[in-house]
């Protein structure tokens, strides 16, 4: 009986564990999709103030410089680095910046870190 009663116990607990894990997963991919939001409206502000998308090299610097993300703006998360500023996701990695075509896409590789797969959450902007 007493094992009974600790494997229900111990079943409990992992179904609970698993339902925080998917909270947690989407709030970190809610928050992730806000800050390409963010960052979005400040790429395509920067193209009205300068007449061209911002170059991929220092692309967070070029921003932080024309003061269109700071360290107020909701969900962007800075860190700096000695290269520059960063720019991470909700798990801590770094966002990616890349050309697309003529406009650019800002990419989180989601939770698994790795970039090229489903869980992957980007935003484009065009030229």
């Amino acid at each position: 009986m007493k094992s009974q009663g600790l494997m229900s116990l111990i079943i409990t607990f992992l179904v609970s564990c698993q339902s925080a894990n998917r909270q947690q997963e989407a709030k970190f991919v809610h928050q992730t999709h806000q800050e390409l939001q963010w960052l979005g409206r400040a790429i395509r502000d920067f193209r009205l103030l300068e007449g061209a998308l911002p170059g991929e090299a220092h692309v967070w610097d070029e921003l932080w410089s024309r003061k269109l993300i700071t360290a107020d703006t909701p969900y962007v998360n800075l860190l700096e680095d000695p290269h520059g500023l960063l720019i991470v996701d909700a798990w801590g990695k770094p966002l990616e910046y890349r050309k697309r075509g003529l406009g650019v896409e800002v990419a989180s590789a989601g939770s698994d870190g790795c970039f090229g797969n489903d869980d992957d959450l980007l935003i484009g902007v065009d030229p």
